[in-house]
């Protein structure tokens, strides 16, 4: 089990669109060299990799699954559309900031 994070290197109460979106795409390919790493141990079986995730885990396996192909099954569950509109549900302050431009600064990771 993988447990995925989104606020990396700031407190709750600001908003720098550019380390959360680095942060996504890190993310992503963190658990895209653990596909790797699991593929290289002997005795897993590649037709039957399968990925589970729930909430964060749901939105970065959506992400994952349209750049990898080597995962067979995807179970998506509690995910949002969009990693901007998690983020502000969770941080109500972030309501007196720029909330389109946000939005518009993570649109490259969905």
């Amino acid at each position: 089990m993988i447990q995925g994070v989104f606020s990396w290197s700031r407190s709750p109460s600001t908003t720098d669109v550019e380390v959360d979106r680095e942060g996504v795409v890190r993310q992503v390919l963190d658990f895209w060299r653990g596909i790797d790493v699991l593929l290289a141990q002997p005795g897993v079986e590649a037709e039957r990799l399968g990925f589970v995730g729930h909430d964060f885990g749901a939105m970065y396996g959506s992400i994952l699954g349209g750049i990898d192909q080597r995962v067979k099954t995807y179970i998506l569950m509690a995910g949002t559309g969009r990693f901007a509109n998690w983020f502000l549900k969770y941080w109500p302050s972030q309501g007196k900031r720029d909330l389109e431009g946000y939005k518009a600064g993570m649109a490259a990771v969905v």
